[in-house]
């Protein structure tokens, strides 16, 4: 937009920065993520998402969780998030940053984690409202998370 004060011209304009995702990840935030077709052991998933440059997701507050359960319902599928007690027993940590998932934002189906037969990893289920505790080696969907990257408009 341009004013004129005076005989001086002056642009007016904004800066507002975005951030962009790949083509086939989902934009939330500051994050990108992206909803496997495939199904893997949750060690799978993780090699795959680091791969691709990412990370099985961590879940770090509600808002999160709201976006990522909606996609979850939608697509119908279990899938692997970056939870794991694999470390030690029943000391919940999140893999990539290791830290403890009852610090912070926390949302556990209730009764979980009940390591029901060695159930050491996390997934989201559709119609769920929280986090359950699985067997590793089973083959689930997964969810792996990056950073966006930074893009300034003008306008």
């Amino acid at each position: 937009m341009e004013f004129l004060l005076g005989k001086t011209a002056v642009l007016l304009c904004c800066l507002q920065i975005t951030f962009g995702c790949r083509s086939g990840w989902m934009n939330h935030g500051t994050s990108c993520y992206h909803f496997s077709h495939d199904q893997e052991s949750w060690i799978a998933a993780v090699t795959i998402c680091e791969r691709m440059g990412g990370r099985l997701v961590e879940v770090n507050d509600v808002n999160e969780f709201n976006f990522l359960q909606s996609y979850v319902n939608m697509f119908k599928h279990n899938y692997w998030v970056g939870g794991t007690d694999l470390e030690n027993e029943g000391e919940w940590v999140w893999l990539e940053s290791d830290k403890p998932m009852t610090g912070g934002y926390s949302n556990w189906e209730p009764g979980e984690p009940n390591s029901s037969g060695d159930e050491d990893c996390t997934d989201m289920r559709p119609g769920h409202h929280g986090w359950n505790d699985e067997k590793c080696w089973v083959n689930l969907n997964y969810v792996c998370e990056a950073q966006g990257e930074a893009v300034n408009v003008i306008g």
